[in-house]
């Protein structure tokens, strides 16, 4: 499977689209926040939009499975990998090592998404204005607890840390994307 810059950004703009619409409404119970799984009822549920990306792809004709170790069948017949990590922290050197073997068979492609972020704090601060009066105090009670949490994970990332397919530079100030572009 080979993925076209051009059909890469019209589905991340489409899981964007995705993500927001699962803004509408609000719920009594828990919203989930799994990141970086896409099986499962929390996963398929969450505003993190893992499985969003998953049926976008689908949706392009492309075949996805979802895989929790990195193993040497899955070195055999994986062109790309999509690889959304649950952790904050960068890869390990043994992953780092299996997938810079993977890489060098040649026709392979990696997107990394490294976690950096979680939806659950602009879920909460997108429902509250319209949120029922006796529902206000609870929503904003739970979007400063799921704000903490994330920042708390974030500050575990290390001030740089870099192999030949990623970088953190935890740096440098961050500041909003609004459009596909970059170096």
């Amino acid at each position: 499977m080979t993925i076209q810059p051009c059909n890469l950004k019209s589905m991340i703009a489409a899981l964007v689209l995705g993500g927001l619409t699962l803004l509408c409404g609000c719920r009594d119970e828990e919203i989930s926040t799994e990141y970086g799984r896409r099986t499962g009822v929390r996963p398929k549920e969450s505003v993190n939009g893992t499985t969003v990306l998953g049926d976008l792809f689908t949706q392009a004709g492309h075949s996805v499975r979802s895989k929790q170790m990195l193993t040497n069948q899955l070195r055999e017949y994986a062109k790309v990998i999509i690889w959304a990590p649950d952790d904050f922290a960068p890869p390990s050197p043994e992953t780092i090592d299996w997938l810079d073997r993977w890489l060098s068979q040649g026709g392979r492609t990696l997107i990394y998404i490294g976690r950096d972020f979680d939806a659950a704090p602009g879920y909460y601060q997108k429902v509250l204005p319209g949120a029922p009066a006796a529902q206000v105090a609870e929503l904003k009670r739970r979007q400063a607890e799921v704000s903490l949490h994330h920042q708390t994970n974030r500050s575990s990332l290390p001030n740089k840390s870099e192999c030949s397919w990623f970088t953190i530079d935890n740096t440098r100030k961050l500041s909003a994307v609004s459009q596909f572009a970059g170096p």
